[in-house]
């Protein structure tokens, strides 16, 4: 089993400097890094989006204008 705890690297008086962590773990974080911006960004979005119903319509007005 590999172990998945962190590894941290210190100066002489053991104050924390690094991080070593399992390259599984490091993708992760960066997947979560990514979730967060794109929330903010949302949040931050002027558009205040859509209600489910309305776009149901819309997809509907669009499937019979087409003829789908």
């Amino acid at each position: 089993m590999i172990d998945t705890k962190a590894q941290f690297i210190t100066h002489d008086e053991g104050k924390r400097l690094a991080v070593i962590l399992p390259i599984k773990k490091y993708y992760e974080l960066l997947e979560d890094e990514a979730d967060v911006a794109l929330f903010d960004e949302a949040k931050h979005d002027e558009d205040d989006g859509l209600l489910i119903d309305d776009a149901f319509k819309l997809i509907e007005q669009e499937r019979q204008k087409n003829n789908l």
